[in-house]
């Protein structure tokens, strides 16, 4: 019952509101068990007895400073929080602490082991790091064909490198391949079609937007970059560079630029290094740097 007349044999529950405290035998009423009580909640709790009718309940004590019901005779002290809470709201995993405080505990040991882990983690990746990593150049340059571009970019005659790396590809199976060798992520691909210069930086922000293969951190590769990709030999469907990269990409933009209107590439179909007006169609493969 819920407000209104109360009916012969009944009273109102001083807690919950409800007319459902049924007089017995002993000429005292008696709260019929309910829901659990919930924190900061109404309900009342069996047995809440009281002598007469225009009396409250004659259990002496405060209310469980978690679920408010009114404390009896089972009840102890939160030893971090110092309020008094009934035993139905000991916390589980923690001796003489109250539900809410329990949940604080657990939640500050949480992050504190998730913190524990992340340096752990951090620690070993930094252990697993080559010690001999390849130091490329990530700062794009402007140099011009006219100048020593070739001794710049580690050129012979040929305008082909001097030395190739060995690399230590791995594909991550979500379209990117990390070469371990200079700490470098690669798209597996890159761009489907050929752009113009002007098109490359918005092909970039459309990566990092996208967050492509989880990362918004990439860019354009500078020369050095892109000669790391490059092999001494002819590979499969005669280009200069590894078979686990898309084939597609066959000549790629750098973030170097040469004179005015004109940019470097990489060709991967003939080995070498050239430059091409900024009017011209190329492919982009972004890089990002491992963390």
């Amino acid at each position: 019952m819920r407000g209104g007349e109360i009916k012969p044999g009944f009273k109102l529950c001083p807690f919950c509101g409800n007319n459902d405290l049924q007089q017995n035998s002993g000429n005292t009423f008696e709260g019929v068990v309910k829901t659990r009580q919930f924190v900061g909640g109404n309900q009342h709790i069996k047995n809440i007895h009281v002598e007469k009718e225009s009396s409250i309940a004659t259990k002496k004590g405060d209310f469980c400073a978690t679920c408010r019901v009114l404390l009896e005779n089972r009840y102890f002290e939160c030893r971090v929080c110092k309020k008094i809470n009934c035993l139905d709201c000991r916390d589980s995993n923690y001796k003489g602490i109250c539900e809410g405080c329990g949940a604080l505990l657990k939640k500050e040991q949480q992050n504190i082991e998730k913190e524990r882990q992340q340096k752990i983690e951090k620690e070993k990746r930094e252990k697993e790091k080559p010690s001999n990593l390849y130091s490329l150049r990530k700062t794009p340059i402007k140099i011009s064909e006219d100048d020593n571009y070739k001794q710049e970019f580690g050129l012979d005659d040929n305008r082909k490198p001097f030395h190739y790396i060995n690399n230590d590809y791995q594909d991550n199976n979500n379209g990117t391949i990390t070469d371990n060798a200079t700490g470098l992520i690669w798209q597996k691909s890159g761009s489907n079609n050929m752009l113009k210069y002007k098109a490359v930086k918005a092909y970039i922000k459309s990566l990092n937007n996208s967050r492509f293969a989880g990362q918004n951190d990439w860019r354009l590769p500078t020369i050095p970059e892109l000669i790391s990709l490059l092999e001494p030999s002819e590979k499969s469907k005669n280009l200069y560079i590894d078979p686990i990269f898309d084939k597609t990409q066959n000549w790629c933009w750098s973030a170097d630029q040469a004179s005015s209107g004109r940019a470097w590439l990489v060709h991967f179909y003939d080995g070498r290094v050239r430059w091409n007006l900024v009017v011209s169609l190329s492919y982009v493969r972004g890089v990002r740097c491992r963390q």
